[in-house]
Order: C-alpha cells, then sequence, then structure tokens
C-alpha cells in the first residue's frame, strides 16, 4: 500500500535479499526487520499507474490483508520502465 492512502491494496510481491550475502532468503526462513526486497508487479493492468506513482523515496507499507507488517521504502527501481509485460 502506499503511503498517501489514496488508493487501496495492490499485489506487489517481495524477494527477500539476504543482506549479508546479497542473495535471496532461503524458503521458511524468518524475515529481519530491517532488510531489502525485489519487488515485482504481479497485476500487468497496474503498470502504468505504478510507472506515475513510484520513484526513489516512495514509502509504502507490506501488508498481510488490512494489516501493516512492514514500513518500507524504494531505493532503486529496475525493470518498471524498460521490462514489457
Amino acid at each position: 500500500m502506499y503511503d498517501d492512502f489514496r488508493e487501496g491494496l495492490y499485489m506487489i510481491y517481495p524477494e527477500i535479499i539476504n543482506i549479508n550475502t546479497g542473495e535471496l532468503l532461503e524458503p521458511n526462513t524468518p524475515i529481519p526487520s530491517l532488510g531489502k526486497a525485489m519487488m515485482y508487479i504481479l497485476n500487468p493492468k497496474f503498470r502504468t499507474l505504478h510507472k506515475q506513482r513510484i520513484k526513489a523515496g516512495t514509502r509504502g507499507y507490506f501488508m498481510e490483508g488490512n494489516t501493516i507488517v512492514a514500513v518500507c521504502e524504494v531505493t532503486r527501481i529496475s525493470g518498471l520502465y524498460d521490462n514489457p509485460m
């Protein structure tokens, strides 16, 4: 969910990165309280909306249903503008 709560939830899938090794976290590994993730937009019809909204510094939340489980901030964008669906 974006920080401004203007719109609803989006299916943006995180792959959590081990900040010590740079590798993806192994399945069933507890997620650390501070870290990085690669995020993937799962619904292609929202790519245009995200292209307009996401930039470095954009803040938002990881959600489980309607519950906030983590705060996040975009640090870098790769693939959104040059990766056609």
